[in-house]
């Protein structure tokens, strides 16, 4: 029997005891005799390989963003070397026949002492809710409008 079968049995037992069709005995027997342990740690052993390979993901990830990360520094230099032959040679554009490749320029803000910039150069920001401030007030008993502690039921597996 799967856990999927046990929960749907138990749900049925619970609702026959809630309506005095069985007693607690009965139903504490029945409930152990389903062998629910046996399909929780099922269950249990199924969520311990899938949070083994999250892990194995994970290491993948970080791995190919590091590879990503030398391609992305690889493009640069090349890109740099090429830069450096058009300065070199004086060209601003050179035809190889199976590519084009020409070199231009662009303008951009360098701020390097922001704390003298004037006001006008900055951005209002919108207002942004302290949610841990919000939640130590409540739980020192302190009402807040408009907020309360919503309690969220989780699984702890050891």
């Amino acid at each position: 029997m799967n856990l999927y079968e046990i929960n749907g049995a138990v749900a049925q037992l619970a609702e026959m005891l809630e309506e005095g069709e069985i007693d607690e005995q009965t139903y504490a027997d029945t409930v152990a005799s389903l062998g629910g342990s046996l399909a929780v740690e099922e269950v249990l052993k199924a969520i311990r390989n899938k949070q083994g390979d999250i892990e194995l993901f994970k290491e993948e990830a970080e791995r190919f963003t590091e590879k990503k990360r030398k391609a992305e520094a690889s493009v640069e230099g090349l890109k740099r070397l090429l830069m450096d032959y058009l300065n070199i040679t004086n060209q601003k554009k050179l035809n190889t026949g199976l590519f084009c490749v020409s070199k231009g320029s662009s303008k951009s803000v360098d701020v390097y002492n922001e704390a003298v910039l004037p006001e006008k150069y900055f951005i209002p920001q919108a207002p942004k809710l302290d949610k841990k401030q919000i939640l130590a007030d409540l739980k020192a008993g302190e009402e807040i409008k408009g907020a309360q502690i919503k309690e969220t039921d989780f699984i702890t597996i050891k």
